[in-house]
């Protein structure tokens, strides 16, 4: 049996990772008044950032069509796979929606979904676990249950520099009781239950970054971590070295936060995912 992994492009899946475990990124689509790009095919990480600080139109997204998961899923299954499909929380979203249209007109047993009940690398390493553990699964269903527990474990906090780009693109949610934040203050998000919800906030993007690493907890409980950032890879990875200086037994990755996920928090953000045990 041969099992694929097919997820969408608000994982954060950096390009090198996808070919490394040989996942499938289906692209959304990133809008900047008129003109549509395909997200990491027709706009990059860095072309994006630049534009948002020069484009007078603030970008928003839009998920998949049915027919791009059809093509997709359809070249999987003539392969000879059978397909977990890992995506973006569906209260954030449209994404899976488009995705059971697909399974629906293909009329097919062989695709199963997984509602992460979250977004950027907390989903990002959801699929890249399922992609490891693809491997070794003896079905389909056994590895959609370890994914959906894998899903339960993971989580991410993202610190912005304003809460005025998720405003804008109307996925505020929860999080919506930290617009009247004095100024400067760094607002720190997550997810919780599919939906995004405020977790805190600090003074200093240092002060941030030392809040997201202690309610990490455990590091001895932790399997897996991720850094992400917009435009910054060295803080990203001094990040990344101060976490691992707690004892964490896995090097980490540091990955960019990509235009979906960016349209959303803005220039200027940084998050850890992380998976426990």
């Amino acid at each position: 049996m041969k099992l694929a992994i097919v997820t969408d492009s608000v994982s954060d899946i950096s390009p090198k990772i996808a070919k490394e475990l040989n996942i499938t990124v289906v692209p959304l689509t990133v809008i900047f008044g008129t003109d549509q790009f395909l997200d990491g095919v027709e706009l990059s990480n860095s072309e994006f950032f630049k534009k948002l600080e020069t484009d007078p139109n603030h970008p928003s997204t839009s998920q998949p069509s049915p027919e791009a998961f059809v093509k997709t899923y359809e070249k999987l299954l003539k392969a000879g796979y059978e397909i977990l499909s890992v995506h973006v929380s569906a209260k954030l979203s449209g994404t899976i929606n488009s995705a059971e249209q697909a399974i629906k007109s293909l009329d097919t047993n062989k695709i199963k979904i997984i509602d992460t009940g979250s977004a950027s690398m907390a989903q990002g390493l959801v699929a890249m676990n399922a992609a490891r553990a693809a491997k070794n699964a003896k079905s389909l269903d056994e590895l959609a249950d370890i994914t959906e527990t894998t899903a339960k474990k993971t989580n991410v906090f993202v610190a912005m520099d304003t809460m005025e780009f998720l405003r804008r693109g109307g996925r505020i949610g929860k999080a919506r009781a930290m617009l009247g934040s004095i100024l400067n203050i760094k607002p720190i998000i997550t997810t919780e239950d599919g939906e995004i919800v405020p977790h805190s906030r600090a003074r200093t993007i240092k002060k941030a970054i030392s809040s997201m690493i202690n309610d990490m907890g455990d590091k001895d409980q932790i399997t897996e971590v991720a850094v992400l950032h917009s435009t910054t890879p060295d803080l990203a990875q001094d990040v990344l070295t101060q976490i691992n200086a707690q004892n964490l037994n896995n090097p980490g990755t540091i990955t960019e936060i990509g235009p979906v996920v960016g349209t959303h928090a803005g220039p200027g953000c940084l998050a850890i995912a992380f998976t426990t045990k």
